[in-house]
């Protein structure tokens, strides 16, 4: 066979084409995100599928506090490479020696996008937003938030972003809500920060026990909602395994990822000094970290301190269970630098007028604010059960916090037909034989099993075993009420003690009226009356977490009005 000959222009020709082919089937990469090489993060990750990183399986593999692992957390994670979450997303971490973590997200959704269809996103966000969405805003781009500490400040580094511009809105709710409408974003109006200061209001979230994040939830809720804040929780990953509220912690942050320092790490790190810190869980926070409170407010930062029983605050009695707490507390709280505040209105009164002589302050005006512990604990609301409607008692089986028997004997006397659901932990409670048909046990759900049972229900009794919930201390059982929209069974006492609720959201017992005759009497009204009551109560809750906003947002201003004011 004769040798082909080819001109040189042929293999020119030839190689041309080759390298066109090369180009045109080359996978395209995906954007190289700026904040990994811009500092030292332990724990990078990125994710082009996602937007919601959780980066928290990676924290948790390196921390030895002698704790069993969570399941499908650390136990499961390789100790490099990716962390394959449930929904098939690969993440992939690589630990730096810093303690402080960022999360890297990169927005790749618009790449191939036109001008028409950019510019109607960017429209969009604008009107979601209610901001100006400018050409700064670089939809589609490779877009980070990140923090950089060192010894003295924390520097916030912001690429804009629609989710670093605009509130995050809660998921959609049914038709019956449709005069609901999500809180609007808040303009705080902070200028451009000067060469060499942070650009966030930086907050930490504290809560030591492994209790309280019900708390936490609508707190956390509040911070991540408002722009320009760096919120941090500061808790043990035992308290974030427990009950299934990691995923509901993780869902709060979705603009950017949880952001969560263990407070075993503190041992070995000092995390640098915020603008504001907020103790969910005051005395026992003091208990874990006070060297790290202490730091941080000598610092120049501001503490908010959670009261949930101010009952037992009294340090004139030589056997206060928390003597000590008080006083540390007590200069902080005479340079006021530090304040209270509570959760419910008849708390907040107790305060102003016990605390001076509690606390040993007679100097400091007490004036608590309340924080709403209420958030939307499911992204689409649970119906309530109609075909077989159901009363429930949420909590633990415990006599002393709930008086089961005058309910049981209520039962046996009128007889009822209707069942009341037990929702809690615990063991069994002596049931007469009579009417242990019409009372079920729920036991051991997990955070979202245990507010969709209760949204089931008709009705929350409150069984208040003491005067205690009325008196000086908030009840998790009204709150649980308003969190899953089930209207609360309330008497005299109960309507006064938490004034917040308007009465037409709450089932009112008659002055003459036991809980299981007002049940009785509820059962025979219309299902079109039970489905208004209840959407009335979510009416009421989401104006709650609205005020919860506005409130965190006064704060905010103020603490970086007082920053800047020192400058």
């Amino acid at each position: 066979m004769p040798a082909v000959r080819l001109s040189g222009w042929t293999i020119v020709r030839i190689l041309v084409v080759v390298v066109v082919i090369l180009v045109l089937f080359k996978s395209p990469s995906t954007p190289k995100s700026a904040s990994s090489e811009s500092f030292n993060s332990p724990y990078v990750v990125s994710s082009k599928e996602s937007t919601v990183p959780s980066n928290f399986a990676g924290q948790l593999a390196e921390l030895k506090d002698g704790e069993p692992s969570l399941p499908g957390t650390a136990a499961d994670a390789p100790a490099e490479g990716a962390i394959t979450q449930t929904d098939g997303t690969n993440y992939a971490y690589t630990e730096q020696p810093s303690i402080q973590q960022a999360a890297s997200v990169e927005y790749a959704d618009a790449e191939n996008m036109d001008a028409s269809d950019l510019a109607d996103v960017k429209k969009k966000l604008s009107e979601e937003s209610g901001d100006n969405w400018t050409d700064n805003a670089q939809v589609g781009k490779s877009s980070t938030v990140s923090t950089m500490s060192t010894s003295t400040t924390t520097i916030a580094t912001t690429t804009s972003s629609s989710s670093s511009t605009s509130s995050r809105k809660p998921a959609a709710t049914p038709a019956a809500l449709a005069t609901w409408r999500p809180p609007k974003p808040i303009d705080i109006s902070f200028p451009p920060p000067r060469p060499g200061e942070r650009g966030l209001v930086t907050v930490y979230l504290v809560n030591t026990p492994r209790y309280h994040f019900e708390v936490v939830l609508p707190i956390l809720h509040a911070f991540s909602s408002l722009p320009f804040i760096n919120v941090t929780l500061f808790a043990g990953k035992s308290g974030y395994g427990r009950f299934g509220v990691g995923p509901l912690l993780e869902r709060e942050t979705m603009s950017y990822g949880l952001r969560m320092v263990d407070i075993v790490s503190l041992k070995k790190q000092p995390q640098p000094v915020p603008d504001y810190v907020f103790l969910t869980s005051c005395p026992e926070d003091i208990k874990s970290i006070g060297k790290d409170i202490t730091a941080w407010l000598n610092g120049g930062a501001k503490v908010q301190c959670l009261v949930h029983e101010p009952g037992r605050w009294d340090a004139t009695k030589p056997d206060s269970d928390y003597g000590k707490q008080i006083e540390y507390m007590r200069p902080w709280l005479n340079s006021g630098k530090w304040e209270m505040v509570t959760l419910a209105p008849h708390v907040s009164s107790f305060i102003k007028e016990a605390f001076p002589k509690y606390m040993g302050t007679p100097n400091v005006a007490y004036d608590p604010a309340v924080i709403h512990p209420v958030f939307q604990p499911n992204p689409q609301e649970v119906p309530m059960e109609e075909q077989h409607p159901f009363a429930a008692i949420p909590g633990k089986y415990e006599e002393g916090r709930r008086n089961y028997q005058k309910v049981f004997k209520e039962l046996l006397q009128l007889k009822p037909d209707v069942n009341v659901h037990l929702v809690g932990t615990g063991n069994d409670l002596n049931i007469p034989s009579a009417i242990r048909n019409r009372i079920i046990y729920v036991r051991d759900l997990d955070f979202p099993g245990y507010f969709d049972h209760l949204a089931q229900a008709l009705t929350i009794i409150p069984a208040f075993a003491t005067q205690a919930y009325t008196k000086n201390q908030a009840s998790s059982t009204v709150a649980t009420a308003l969190i899953v929209g089930t209207p609360l069974m309330a008497d005299q006492n109960i309507r006064n003690a938490y004034s917040q609720i308007p009465l037409d959201a709450m089932y009112l017992q008659e002055s003459d009226e036991t809980e299981i005759e007002a049940l009785t009497r509820i059962m025979k009204l219309p299902a079109s009356e039970w489905k208004a009551k209840k959407t009335r109560v979510l009416e009421v809750r989401d104006q709650m977490m609205e005020e919860n906003l506005a409130y965190f947002e006064n704060v905010m201003k103020k603490i970086y009005a007082e920053r800047h004011a020192e400058k």
